[in-house]
């Protein structure tokens, strides 16, 4: 199956009403699974109702049981179960309730088949090739046309409005995505509903997002083309495929209706329900090569295409330019994607591409390349902020520069130039983009975070940045501890729990890290039989996102009841992930508050006695800490009751922080010649020094201009674009660096190419970032005067 596609193809699907169901394309082997992952797949206290199939070595019953095919009819000759590698089944208990299951090598405990057999047998097709083809499936979904519009209210309800009754096309990125609480889909009934979501990672906990309504299950597909790591619940219950073939993907306590395809998968406490993916794809390719024309790098002026060699083998082709000299040989490897350009951009160039059996052509775009950042403002704290604005800056590697001032809750955006770069890679990657980083260079008294950094902007991308400005009081809130009141190591113990509780279902609690003590005391979650129950909801939220050591980040936690009976006896316990044992040496509590008739512990693990809950009601608790040590920090708060609830999915809050140490000083630098002659060879440094204290774990990294062809750069390697080395360790007053050899191209004769690098660890809250030019001349005659 060949899942690239021609430039003709992606016009087509953006025009209203598709051909007959014959012409569509699907997922291939992928089709028939509710998961279907290249490599590890690990989970425990999970069900579903559909067939697995895992690439790599299978983990399941890990701390609580599980079943695959539940929902399925009877039939031992089905295998719902398909493990490539080895097969381990944990102690809780594991079955296949009504088909078969294999394993690639080896099987460690047991899983029950009461309507099926366990064999030793190799997958029935080949996992590296179906997820060539996913990924090239994902590149042509991204490269599809948005016909369909989203906007976001104030109170992060997040609308896709489009109007192709055959198939509507929108494209967001992940922050964006990330940032609504609600999703709604508003389109024709029976349409096929893509939505292309750009950037690396995303997870809907960050808001987090709860509801997700208005588009069938099975004709909804979220593409994730360039995501390395995909984040589902808790408390969500996911409509619609997650088709994510580069990404790590993990889902916790919730509910799916759909398919999810990764490169790897992990679960818990979760439920997914047999909604196999049945919208129209795009058709494949007919043909082994295919040339599309990308857009135009509104610097180099050069525009970009993408060759793709649909084919398993190498294919050497040549190219050529109708209407001009420009040319060239290729080698294009089996089933890769390569980027070219042609020179004079602004001009529409005819390039024609032979092999010895096919030909393609294409007309460049002369479009620019272009993408945006946005970039909100968010002002947090009890302090008193000053009146606005504050102003934001914009810096790009490629000497782009932006300003702007922005108050509190507003937007601005910055229109910038994107870039594809040139070379090869498997289909459905992508070469090069734009880096850019926002700053605040005064944030006015505040603790200053910016939420992502840098974003990489190819063509067509939008990112958003969130800069966070937290102020806090100037004296310790009413009831509040203050700095030598509360926090210390003391007695970890929490007061006990009046009331028995009640038989636990899953997800009894969420998942602690290895070797983790149980939770403290509290009611388990128990599932009512009827809707006519009580349902606690939590919500949390950490802010700052991101803070050093020493500084503060306060947590809002929220806990309602969504059902029709009071919940009685609700305790709100915190479920520390980090060290459980010395939480308190992670973060010491400084104050809390909470609404009244609810009392808290004054150390960590933080639990809560909130009482009784009507229909309807409320409680929050706030509270703050000072961060003692560097890391990435998960606060997860969950809530319980001896009542039975109808919903037992939503109970628990998820929300984190970063935290860095003092930056230790960096400086970065270039040496690059002022002029170079275009034919000649070129030298230059990049270099990092620590100036003031030894730093660790140092990646130096530098981006090559496209005028400057590079020979070879010893002691690097090449990391998205980049030549890259890493050093271990820097001493104070050292200095480590790389030269690079390049030769200087007469294509870019009488331009000034930039030559940017950075240094960054993880002392750092941000990298350190250096630059030089280098203008190339031709000082030969051309003879064509």
């Amino acid at each position: 199956m060949v899942l690239a596609t021609t430039a003709i193809a992606i016009g087509a699907l953006a025009l209203p009403g598709v051909a007959a169901a014959a012409t569509c394309g699907d997922l291939g082997p992928a089709k028939d699974y509710d998961v279907f992952v290249a490599g590890a797949y690990t989970v425990g206290n999970t069900q579903i109702q559909g067939r697995v199939a895992v690439g790599g070595d299978a983990r399941v019953a890990i701390n609580g049981g599980y079943g695959v095919g539940t929902a399925l009819p009877k039939n031992a000759a089905r295998v719902d179960l398909v493990v490539g590698g080895s097969l381990t089944v944990g102690s809780s208990g594991a079955q296949a309730s009504n088909g078969s299951v294999t394993y690639g090598t080896t099987l460690s405990g047991t899983i029950a088949t009461p309507n099926g057999t366990l064999s030793h047998q190799p997958p029935p097709f080949s996992f590296a090739d179906s997820f060539t083809d996913l990924r090239a499936l994902s590149g042509q979904l991204s490269g599809l046309a948005a016909n369909g519009t989203w906007s976001i209210t104030p109170w992060a309800a997040l609308t896709f409005t489009g109007t192709s009754t055959s198939r509507n096309v929108f494209k967001i990125s992940a922050a964006a995505l990330q940032a609504a609480q609600e999703i709604a889909f508003a389109v024709p009934a029976g349409s096929t509903v893509v939505v292309n979501v750009t950037g690396q990672t995303y997870s809907s906990a960050t808001k987090p997002t709860t509801r997700i309504s208005g588009a069938p299950a099975a004709r909804l597909l979220w593409n994730y083309q360039l995501a390395t790591r995909v984040q589902i619940g808790p408390s969500i219950e996911w409509q619609g495929t997650v088709l994510a073939p580069s990404a790590a993907v993990s889902f916790t306590n919730g509910q799916l209706h759909g398919q999810v395809i990764a490169a790897s998968y992990s679960g818990d406490g979760t439920v997914l329900h047999d909604s196999p993916f049945g919208g129209c794809l795009p058709p494949p390719p007919t043909r082994d090569l295919v040339l599309t024309p990308l857009c135009r790098n509104p610097q180099s002026n050069a525009t970009n295409l993408r060759l793709t060699n649909t084919a398993d083998t190498a294919v050497d082709v040549t190219w050529s330019d109708l209407d001009s000299a420009q040319g060239g040989a290729l080698t294009l490897p089996g089933r890769t994607d390569t980027y070219f350009d042609v020179a004079d951009g602004e001009t529409p160039h005819r390039v024609v591409v032979r092999s010895s059996t096919e030909t393609a052509q294409a007309t460049t775009e002369t479009r620019a390349c272009a993408g945006r950042v946005q970039v909100s403002k968010v002002v947090t704290g009890d302090g008193t902020p000053p009146d606005g604005p504050w102003q934001i800056t914009l810096d790009g590697d490629n000497g782009y520069h932006g300003a702007a001032n922005v108050n509190a809750g507003q937007t601005v955006g910055f229109d910038v130039p994107g870039d594809y770069e040139a070379g090869t890679v498997p289909i459905g990657e992508v070469v090069g983009g734009f880096r850019y980083t926002v700053s605040e260079p005064d944030p006015r008294g505040a603790v200053a975070t910016i939420s992502e950094e840098p974003v990489t902007i190819l063509d067509g991308m939008i990112e958003t940045v969130v800069v966070g400005n937290a102020y806090a009081a100037t004296e310790p809130p009413p009831g509040g501890g203050g700095e030598g009141g509360v926090g210390g190591e003391g007695d970890l113990t929490p007061p006990p729990l009046p009331g028995p509780g009640g038989p636990v279902v899953q997800p009894p609690q969420p998942t602690l890290p290895p070797g983790a003590p149980a939770p403290v005391a509290g009611p388990g979650l128990i599932a009512a039989r009827s809707a006519d129950a009580a349902d606690l909801a939590v919500t949390q939220v950490v802010v700052p996102a991101r803070t050093q050591v020493g500084g503060r980040a306060l947590s809002r936690t929220t806990v309602r009841n969504l059902g029709t009976r009071p919940a009685e006896d609700v305790v709100l316990r915190e479920i520390p992930q980090a060290d459980p044992k010395h939480p308190n040496r992670i973060v010491r509590l400084v104050s809390e508050s909470a609404d009244s008739n609810v009392t808290c512990s004054s150390t960590r693990p933080v639990i809560c006695h909130v009482g009784t809950l009507a229909p309807g009601a409320k409680v929050t608790v706030v509270a703050r800490g000072r961060m003692l040590v560097a890391g990435s920090y998960k606060s997860v708060v969950q809530a319980s009751s001896p009542t039975p609830e109808s919903n037992t999915t939503n109970n628990v809050g998820v929300d984190g922080v970063v935290v860095t140490s003092r930056s230790a000083p960096l400086r970065v630098g270039v040496r690059s010649p002022a002029v170079a002659v275009a034919g000649q060879r070129v030298t230059y440094r990049v270099s990092v020094r620590a100036s003031l204290h030894e730093v660790s774990a140092v990646q130096l990294c530098h981006r090559p201009a496209r005028g400057l062809l590079v020979l070879s750069a010893p002691g690097t390697y090449q990391s998205h674009g980049r030549l890259c080395m890493d050093i271990s360790r820097l001493r104070a007053g050292h200095t480590s660096a790389f030269l690079v050899h390049a030769v200087a191209s007469a294509q870019y004769a009488g331009r000034r190419v930039l030559l940017p690098a950075s240094a960054d660890s993880p002392n750092r809250a941000r990298p350190a970032r250096g630059l030089s030019a280098t203008q190339i001349v031709d000082v030969e005659p051309s003879g064509l005067g």
